[in-house]
Order: structure tokens, then C-alpha cells, then sequence
């Protein structure tokens, strides 16, 4: 990508995609990328599945809005992860049905869950988890940017999972990969993990 419009275009493409494959529902989740000292975020009460790059925000690192219609209300959890990871160019933020089973299940201590494919274990070396927090809130936000430098991939309790990367197709990538994990948790209860 060399260019922002690339960019953006592959942000619309990857939010249609996330909707698509039912990995959130509604005007649930939010994705962004960085370009420069800006940042491009879903809007407010958007359905990812609409998406198009002239319907995203744009803002500034310090959450100004200088094009666009109102951003996500978690603008700050976007920013505060790449205020703290300057790797990072894209986060998807996402509500896929096991990962919040897991989410949920998990005692929050360690590892959410094992690995049961060597794809997960290589692309997802480490998965986090922080408490369940208020969406759009600035602990959820402070949570996730700590949780951020342990972890690409971060499971929020009751609520979904946020996957950092430096583009926003390999962000989702995590986020599917982290899924299908998931999904084998949940169907396997712990059998057949890797060791």
C-alpha cells in the first residue's frame, strides 16, 4: 500500500469483510490505521458492513476530529494502543461470538485458552485479556494499552477482542485466527490442545 486511498480502501474492504463473516453484529466494533500523525476510525453507529473509505473519521492522534462524522466511541482505545506501540498501524476491534464465550469462561489469569493449531501458536504467541470494563470508557482504554505491549491479541471480558498490527488485513487475520481457536475451545473443552 503507497497510498492512502489504498489504505483506506483496504480499511472499508476489511470492515465489510469482519461483517460478513458474522465476527461482529449490528453497529458493533470499530476499526482504524494510522497513517502519519492521523488516525481513520469507523464511525459512530456505523455497520461495519457499510463501510466505505468516505465514511470514515478522520482524527488526529489526540483524538480531534478533523473530517467525517463523529468517531467510534472507542476512539480512545485505539489511540491510547497506538500512543504505546508505535508498530502498530491498524487495530480491529471486534465482537466474534466464542472469543467472548472465552472471554467470559476465562479467570482472567494467564492464557484466556490453549492453543489447538500450530497457526494460532505461531501468528499468536501470547493472547491477553483485560476485565470487564465500560465500552468507551478510559479504563478500558488505559487496560488495553497495557494489555498491548504483552500482546497482539487481547480479549475483553463480556465484550469482544482487539487485534494490533502494523496493516489492518493482518489485523483481522489475527482476529479470525483468534476465532478459530476459540470456536475449538469451546467445541473441544480443553481436549486435543497442543502441548
Amino acid at each position: 500500500m503507497n497510498n492512502i486511498k489504498d489504505v483506506l480502501a483496504e480499511l472499508a474492504e476489511c470492515c465489510r469483510v469482519a461483517y460478513t463473516q458474522k465476527l461482529v453484529g449490528g453497529t458493533g466494533g470499530n476499526m482504524s490505521v494510522r497513517i502519519g500523525d492521523e488516525v481513520y476510525i469507523t464511525a459512530t453507529g456505523c455497520r461495519l458492513g457499510d463501510v466505505q473509505p468516505e465514511t470514515l473519521s478522520r482524527v488526529t492522534m489526540d483524538g480531534e476530529l478533523k473530517e467525517g462524522a463523529a468517531p467510534s466511541k472507542e476512539l480512545g482505545l485505539h489511540l491510547g494502543i497506538y500512543k504505546v506501540r508505535p508498530d502498530v498501524n491498524a487495530i480491529a476491534h471486534l465482537h466474534p461470538v466464542n472469543s467472548i464465550v472465552i472471554s467470559i469462561l476465562s479467570s482472567g489469569n494467564g492464557e484466556p485458552m490453549p492453543a489447538y493449531s500450530i497457526g494460532y501458536r505461531m501468528k499468536i504467541p501470547s493472547c491477553g485479556i483485560v476485565p470487564n470494563l465500560q465500552p468507551g470508557s478510559h479504563e478500558l482504554a488505559d487496560a488495553l494499552a497495557q494489555a498491548s505491549l504483552k500482546a497482539n491479541v487481547i480479549l475483553m471480558k463480556n465484550h469482544g477482542i482487539t487485534a494490533a498490527a502494523n496493516d489492518i488485513k493482518a489485523a483481522l487475520s489475527l482476529v479470525e485466527e483468534a476465532e478459530q481457536n476459540a470456536q475449538l475451545h469451546v467445541t473441544l473443552k480443553g481436549q486435543g490442545a497442543l502441548p
